[in-house]
């Protein structure tokens, strides 16, 4: 697909775009948010954590643009809806293992305490 252009950018537009920090990349699509005619500036809601970047972004591509905008374009219906549709599994099941985590991690410390007291039983009573 094209780049995304200065005739694209509305308020409500659907994009693409990825970027790549010291640490993680990553790609998703995204919503343009608010658009700032007289800066010539525009901000986007990421739809990975459905959150307003708070980082402006410029009509004009140059050079010195942020890599996420310049691999920024516009992203069909079908696609955003089908990230969604996986993002919403991918949080459930990152829901269910921190649950699960959180089970083993208490079922773990009330071994432990049973143990700990067996072990020094005499201790425990001070």
């Amino acid at each position: 697909m094209s780049k995304l252009t200065e005739a694209d950018i509305t308020q409500g537009k659907f994009i693409w775009y990825s970027g790549r920090t010291s640490v993680i990349g990553w790609t998703c699509p995204a919503v343009i948010t608010r658009v700032d005619d007289n800066a010539k500036q525009f901000y986007v809601m990421s739809l990975d954590d459905m959150l307003e970047q708070t980082q402006p972004y410029d009509f004009e591509l140059t050079k010195h643009s942020p890599t996420s905008r310049l691999s920024m374009r516009p992203a069909t219906l079908d696609e955003v809806d089908n990230y969604l549709g996986l993002q919403e599994e991918a949080l459930i099941e990152k829901v269910s293992l921190t649950r699960n985590v959180r089970v083993q991690a208490s079922i773990t410390l009330d071994r432990f305490r049973a143990e700990r007291a067996k072990l020094f039983p005499d201790r425990l009573k001070k």
